[in-house]
């Protein structure tokens, strides 16, 4: 296999990230075990907590509570997490056991049976290793004859009990005992198996893995090999190797009562989701390509030959099986990494929008392991039908045709004598409301039907106030559905100037605000009245909307705001920070405080999808920027002060030149005016963004 697709990690290095892994979970129950205060407001209390009460088998609950403490330090006498024992000097296990500034091994394991429940006629509690080599308790089994050399053959259980560390074989002939440790021992060590491999290893012995409080006085999880050597700098020289494990405690699981455990085999090897940040990142999905990832863990001494992918359609036939030969994992590895690039590696283009299954193999010692089938889904949009059922009325459209996750855009618009259409719905009774801000995600076609009102005239009187000034406007009377056009200012003042009209009731001094179809603005910079206004030609649907608006008396009136003709200037201070204020629903913005139109299409900020959407263009010119526009790949390029970003119509993904950066909100176009999340934009190029939830309004601020 080609190196840069299988990746080698030194067991070292994944031990230590292991070790500094810290669970996250919290359980709301507490554990059947007395802790000291400073140990209870630690994470390792939550995880074990957690462990728990997520597990009644009794041996993997055990098993899970241990593996729990992984990374927790017992340190010196003072402690890491100091009880509160004698001066304070007790760890956290050591206090469990009342042994002051302890934390050894077989406290950790005494611990962790207390901590899961395990009464202990079934796992007894001691501080000393050697406890187990003489208990009367569950079952013990000596795995070696007296001198340690010959295997028995025993297969280990996870939950089983390891005594190890015998050293010189030399010592053991001339004094009838091992050297550990500088002292002599038979059993120096005591720790609890997590995983044993299915079959046996050539040489009749188990791959295990195991977790202990070890060195530096840090609980963590290592691979053991039932049939290991270790030597030692031994007294009497010779350092003759001698096998390291010495004997197994299998604990009676049947007395703790309920389920009893059952040790489902583990094969060999095992090929899971890749967890480390360095492998995970490497995984991608485009609308033509994918990289995929797996983790692969193996028995120490095991010889991997061959690794590779089957790539499946989404119904499990295969398109593609790609195998490599490897030459560079070795025997003593027990963890790596293989990833595939599909177009370059197995030579396959992806179909955009299409769902893809996938599963990664390896041989290893002649066997042949399989991961699990994964899936993935490639980017892009499949097209479906939209179907128009006018309900009794007349359609100009029948049908129309949508890419997948696309806005529905503007819909046509269904008549029938004597009745109001009042919407589109996804079915002839009930169902939702869509609309041009509605984004097709069924996966399917869909008929969408028109709800129609019986039709009822309503008027309403348009009353014209010149608010001081002199002169005189006529009144107008508008039916349900016509369109009202704001008429220019016919009064007159002396030394002023006609600014704005804002609605107005005579009776009661009340102002109106209609649901929807106004734009919010502010009068004069200093925000004078504070009101909503038009400007003479400006064109009003009289709707539904504002016929609920409507005062009492039927009559809306117009009040005309004034400005005095000649204002003082203000000299502007020179600055190179641009401020950019956008309203929703509103086609102006201000620049630095000067109002202007975003474009000459009325294009408003909108939110879709509770994000703010914007009209790009407008603001990346007016922060000094330039943006161009690609048809074919329906492309937007937007360059500001030496930098520049990449986003496409429909993509949840903007990139530069170096990365790819996910988007919150897929751009979108709103009548032939492309929509972008402003926020994701404008802090790539290094500015900030802020809502105002009071005046709904946008505020972006950048340096040059």
């Amino acid at each position: 296999m080609k190196f840069n697709f299988i990746k080698v990690i030194s067991l070292v290095v994944v031990m230590a990230m292991l070790m500094a892994s810290l669970p996250i979970s919290i359980s709301a129950a507490g554990l059947p075990i007395a802790v000291s205060d400073a140990y209870r407001a630690s994470a390792y209390y939550q995880a074990a907590c957690n462990a728990y009460s997520s597990y009644t088998d009794p041996a993997t609950r055990f098993v899970q509570v241990a593996l729990s403490q992984k990374g927790y330090k017992g340190g010196t006498y003072s402690g890491d997490w100091a009880g509160s024992g004698g001066g304070g000097k007790y760890t956290e296990y050591g206090r469990f056991m009342s042994k002051d500034g302890q934390d050894w091994c077989a406290s950790f394991v005494s611990w962790s049976a207390a901590a899961a429940g395990i009464p202990t006629n079934v796992i007894p509690r001691s501080a000393g290793a050697g406890h187990w080599k003489n208990v009367n308790t569950g079952t013990f089994t000596k795995v070696w004859s007296s001198d340690f050399s010959t295997y028995n053959g025993y297969k280990p259980q996870v939950g089983d009990l390891v005594l190890y560390m015998p050293y010189c074989k030399t010592c053991y002939s001339n004094t009838g005992k091992y050297l550990n440790y500088n002292s002599y021992d038979l059993t120096a060590h005591v720790v609890i198996v997590t995983w044993v491999s299915q079959n046996a290893n050539a040489d009749g012995g188990y791959s295990i893995r195991i977790v202990e409080r070890g060195n530096g006085n840090k609980v963590s999880e290592s691979n053991l090999n039932t049939t290991a050597k270790r030597t030692a700098n031994c007294i009497c020289g010779k350092n003759t190797p001698a096998r390291v494990v010495q004997g197994f405690f299998r604990p009676n699981w049947s007395l703790v009562g309920g389920t009893t455990t059952t040790v489902t085999p583990q094969p060999a090897v095992q090929l899971t989701p890749a967890t480390q940040s360095d492998y995970v990142a490497k995984e991608f999905v485009t609308e033509t390509n994918a990289c995929v990832v797996t983790q692969i863990t193996k028995p120490y001494g095991s010889q991997v030959t061959q690794c590779g992918l089957v790539l499946m359609d989404a119904n499990g036939n295969v398109l593609k099986n790609h195998t490599e030969n490897v030459s560079n994992v070795g025997k003593s590895l027990t963890l790596f990494h293989s990833w595939y690039d599909i177009n370059l590696e197995l030579g396959y283009t992806l179909t955009k929008g299409t769902t893809y299954k996938y599963k990664f193999f390896t041989v290893a010692d002649g066997v042949r392991y399989e991961g699990e089938t994964r899936s993935f889904k490639t980017l892009g949009k499949s097209t479906y039908t939209i179907y128009f059922d006018a309900n009794g009325g007349s359609c100009s459209v029948g049908s129309r045709e949508i890419e997948e996750n696309s806005l529905y855009g503007t819909l046509p618009i269904p008549v029938r004598s004597g009745y109001v259409f009042a919407g589109w719905y996804t079915k002839k009774d009930g169902g939702m409301l869509a609309s041009d801000t509605t984004y097709h995600s069924s996966g399917s076609d869909i008929t969408l039907y028109a709800r129609w009102t019986k039709e009822e005239k309503k008027t309403i009187t348009i009353s014209y106030d010149g608010h001081g000034g002199s002169g005189t406007m006529a009144s107008e009377i508008y039916e349900y559905g016509q369109t009202l056009t704001v008429k220019d200012c016919k009064f007159k003042q002396s030394g002023k100037e006609f600014y704005k009209w804002v609605l107005y009731r005579s009776a009661d001094n009340t102002y109106y605000t209609p649901k929807n179809g106004w734009q919010l603005f502010d009068v004069l910079e200093q925000n004078k009245y504070g009101l909503e206004g038009f400007d003479p030609g400006d064109k009003i649907n009289v709707n539904e909307e504002w016929m609920k608006g409507c005062p009492k008396d039927g009559t809306f009136y117009f009040i005309a705001v004034w400005t005095d003709v000649e204002e003082e200037e203000v000299e502007e201070e020179e600055t190179d920070e641009v401020v950019i204020k956008l309203y929703l629903n509103s086609p102006k913005m201000t620049v630095n405080g000067k109002y202007v139109n975003i474009d000459n299409q009325g294009t408003v900020p909108c939110i879709i999808n509770d994000r703010t959407m914007v009209p790009i263009r407008a603001v990346i010119e007016a922060l000094g920027g330039t943006v161009g526009w690609n048809q074919n790949l329906k492309q937007v390029t937007l360059k500001l002060d030496g930098k520049t970003l990449y986003l496409r119509i429909g993509e949840s993904y903007a990139f530069d030149e170096n990365k790819s950066y996910k988007l919150d909100s897929a751009p979108v176009l709103v009548d032939g005016r492309t929509l972008l999340p402003v926020r994701a934009v404008v802090e790539y190029f290094g500015g900030s963004v802020s809502w105002n939830n009071s005046t709904r309004s946008v505020t972006i601020k950048y340096s040059k």
